[in-house]
């Protein structure tokens, strides 16, 4: 079986897909290529009959109806992106379009990928994915099985073969692989003294018989019950660390030499000594001087976003009440006599809904002043003079409605956008504030025990999250900022995270910080 990634450019917006599909089961086929339409410009070279649709758009088509594709199809313009796979009838059948993956990356100026396979035909997987390889912030992950790379399959390549065509690639490179994360297999279970460990037999197995030959006590695993071992479970905890992520920072109650030691008691050869790297002393590993005035500068940071953030909802607050208080204004003039106007009205029930209660109104002078003369402008009023909620305004002869309308539409674009960068920067600083007070837990217990595996920070980070957050900041991107934000204090503070399992973390002392 063959995986085809397609880019298709439609001639023009109406373009029809020319192109007839089927359904079978959760799966859409194309039936028949029909003699105008998108298909039919690159069929014979790209899209032929019998070929099963994967994805359109990078979105899964399984369990799509066949009408429903047809229709994105036809109402899309521009480049449509799909991704095709062709082979028997049960080949197809076998494969679930979630679980396959397509990656285009540029190689490196230096040529290398800087990624570790290993493997046989059919089921070479990635053991390793260096740092600085262009697959690091990529869908790709340790354990994935690669199935091809533009129209070259893998399916009967050898690993020694595959690295040979990832040597000789050149430019933008589109990969096919298969996850496995979705698959959930039995795993490989130890026991070293009285404590259990589960690793996954595709990592084992993806290592290479010149690093971990099959006379290896790992490599004799069983699934149904506990392979007994000998050694320290401690360390044989970070050995399965190091085999499923390809390197490992030891803390500093862990000597690299015994930990080298134990990899050559568990059958380990040839070992890439640069993916071992030894923890750093705990008197050495911080600067309590230091920590301080990072504390007090973070704090002094703080203040300065909330003052930022109080000048920023001042400015958007008023121009709110601004932009309501002139659109009323602008009405009053073209439909009344008098070139005075009276806004009290609905000045006061704008005031109530766009401004905080302690806020002072004064359309006289001040900041709030400067911005209603700005949109009273963009109507193209001249304010002559203001007492209380009354603006006396300069009389025209002739009103553009057009002007009026693109200074308004200036004015609330960037009045919109000053919003949005309100949005963000009180996220930041709810971000910041919570940082610090789960922070600084974090370096206290690490400073105050003399050794501890994990720590636990739950009860301070839900009493923080309390007093700090929201609940959109636990989605998507915020959960992704929030965590960045949290490691970035903590590597201030001289310390990284080894792992984490919700609240419960394990740190260590940043090598060489100050």
């Amino acid at each position: 079986m063959k995986f085809l990634p397609v880019m298709l450019a439609k001639s023009h917006p109406s373009e029809k897909a020319g192109v007839r599909l089927r359904s079978s089961g959760n799966f859409i086929y194309i039936k028949r290529i029909t003699e105008d339409g998108l298909f039919d410009r690159c069929s014979g070279y790209v899209a032929r009959e019998g070929m099963r649709v994967l994805r359109i758009a990078n979105i899964p088509v399984d369990g799509m109806h066949e009408d429903n594709l047809l229709e994105i199809i036809n109402r899309a313009s521009g480049k449509l992106k799909f991704l095709l796979a062709y082979g028997s009838e049960k080949e197809l059948r076998t494969v679930k379009a979630k679980d396959i993956i397509e990656i285009t990356v540029k190689k490196p100026k230096d040529g290398k990928f800087k990624l570790s396979i290993a493997g046989f035909p059919g089921n070479v997987c990635v053991t390793k994915i260096a740092q600085g390889s262009p697959f690091e912030d990529t869908a790709l992950r340790i354990g994935d099985t690669l199935l091809g790379a533009d129209t070259i399959d893998f399916a009967n390549m050898q690993a020694s073969h595959i690295r040979e065509f990832l040597r000789e690639a050149s430019g933008f490179v589109t990969f096919i692989a298969r996850s496995n994360e979705a698959t959930v297999p039995s795993m490989a279970a130890f026991r070293v003294e009285n404590q259990a460990f589960e690793i996954d037999p595709q990592i084992i197995d993806s290592f290479p018989e010149r690093v971990l030959p099959s006379r290896s006590c790992l490599k004799r695993y069983s699934t149904s019950k506990p392979v007994r071992l000998d050694g320290d479970p401690n360390r044989f905890h970070y050995i399965i660390e190091w085999m499923r992520k390809g390197r490992i920072r030891l803390p500093a109650s862990i000597s690299r030499p015994d930990f080298l030691a134990d990899l050559e008691v568990y059958g380990f050869q040839r070992i890439d000594s640069e993916t071992i790297e030894a923890g750093s002393k705990l008197v050495q590993a911080f600067n309590v001087k230091h920590v301080k005035s990072t504390m007090s500068k973070q704090q002094e940071h703080i203040k300065e976003l909330e003052e930022l953030e109080k000048e920023m909802s001042d400015e958007v607050n008023y121009g709110r009440f601004a932009s309501t208080l002139a659109s009323a204004a602008f009405a009053e003039m073209i439909t009344g006599d008098d070139d005075t106007i009276n806004l009290s009205s609905i000045g006061k029930s704008s005031w109530k809904y766009n401004l905080r209660p302690n806020q002072a109104v004064n359309l006289e002078e001040g900041k709030l002043a400067k911005v209603f003369a700005s949109y009273m402008a963009a109507y193209d009023m001249n304010i002559q003079h203001v007492r209380g909620w009354t603006v006396s305004v300069e009389e025209r002869g002739d009103y553009s409605i057009t002007d009026v309308k693109k200074n308004k539409q200036k004015l609330d674009h960037r009045l919109r956008n000053l919003e949005a960068q309100l949005v963000e920067l009180r996220e930041e600083i709810r971000f910041r504030k919570f940082s610090t007070v789960v922070a600084r837990e974090a370096f206290s217990q690490m400073i105050t025990v003399e050794r501890q595996e994990y720590i636990d920070l739950t009860d301070v980070a839900l009493a923080a999250k309390d007093d700090y957050l929201e609940t959109g900041d636990f989605s998507g991107d915020s959960e992704e900022k929030l965590g960045a934000m949290f490691e970035s204090y903590l590597v201030s503070y001289g310390l990284y995270v080894v792992d984490i399992n919700k609240w419960k973390v394990r740190l260590d002392f940043v090598k060489d910080a100050v």
